[in-house]
């Protein structure tokens, strides 16, 4: 197969892929392929505006793909990467939360309930004495995550008694 068709074949991978994912390193490959062939965009059957478009379409599914994962872990973790993410591909793409199917309200609660969650991951970790070593970083960890989501030890059913206990094992 010779570079221009295996750039025809790369092109309809990125615009099948953009529907599910970022496609900006698909995008940034599918250009060196057209130019180590010593082609143009048009003559593979696309353009720059294609490619422009297939880079927006891409950011928003990944922004959905980001929201998905937030709502799915917010009992379990902190999501608070996964929001992040969701905001910036959003921006990215060019459109707002509505168009991602969620609004800042949703956002700030998956937020809130991560923090939570994330909290009393680190907590049991603690209590049941797994990685010692990190126990100082665990800590910090944990009031950070109570701290930014607004919650005392009390809410995760413990006490500065009990974690001063756990801290020196």
């Amino acid at each position: 197969m010779g570079r221009k068709s295996e750039a025809k074949k790369y092109l309809d991978w990125v615009r099948e892929f953009s529907k599910r994912a970022s496609v900006e390193q698909a995008v940034g490959l599918l250009r060196e392929l057209v130019t180590k062939a010593s082609c143009t965009l048009k003559s593979i059957g696309t353009s720059k505006e294609e490619l422009n478009e297939l880079l927006l379409i891409g950011y928003k599914s990944e922004a959905k793909r980001w929201l998905i994962d937030a709502r799915e872990n917010s009992m379990n973790a902190d999501v608070s990467n996964a929001v992040r993410l969701v905001q910036w591909a959003a921006n990215k793409a060019h459109c707002t939360l509505t168009d991602i199917g969620t609004n800042d309200e949703e956002l700030n609660k998956l937020l809130h309930e991560g923090y939570r969650s994330g909290a009393l991951m680190v907590f049991v970790i603690l209590r049941e004495g797994r990685n010692k070593e990190d126990i100082p970083n665990d800590v910090i960890r944990l009031r950070e995550l109570l701290v930014k989501g607004g919650y005392t030890l009390a809410d995760i059913g413990t006490s500065e008694e009990e974690l001063e206990e756990l801290s020196g094992r």
